[in-house]
């Protein structure tokens, strides 16, 4: 008898991406923080980049890290189909380099 794939859950398909997709959307978020910090706007990207750059982190990792605690974010409006939550985006901003996933945990 031959076995069947399972059936893949559709519910988990607004957050996965076809191959390549992902890069696209990572490189769009970093390109979100850097323009960020360029315009100081939200004024707390540019104190957090600020930070870790003096903690540091080279300009690639602090870019990197502020990307995560975005990321981290959308992937919650999308999942919860909530609107953008200022203050849980800032306060994973004050937790970096401490992983928004792993404050969860």
């Amino acid at each position: 008898m031959k076995r069947r794939k399972p059936l893949r859950d559709t519910r988990q398909a607004s957050t996965e991406l076809p191959d390549g997709d992902g890069l696209m959307v990572g490189e769009l978020l970093r390109q979100t923080v850097r323009d960020q910090i360029k315009a100081n706007e939200p004024p707390e990207v540019a104190a957090t980049y600020r930070r870790l750059i003096a903690e540091g982190h080279d300009n690639s990792n602090a870019i990197e890290l502020i990307t995560v605690a975005l990321a981290a974010e959308m992937y919650h409006i999308m999942n919860e189909q909530r609107d953008f939550d200022e203050t849980k985006y800032n306060a994973n901003l004050r937790r970096l380099p401490e992983l928004p996933y792993e404050s969860d945990a």
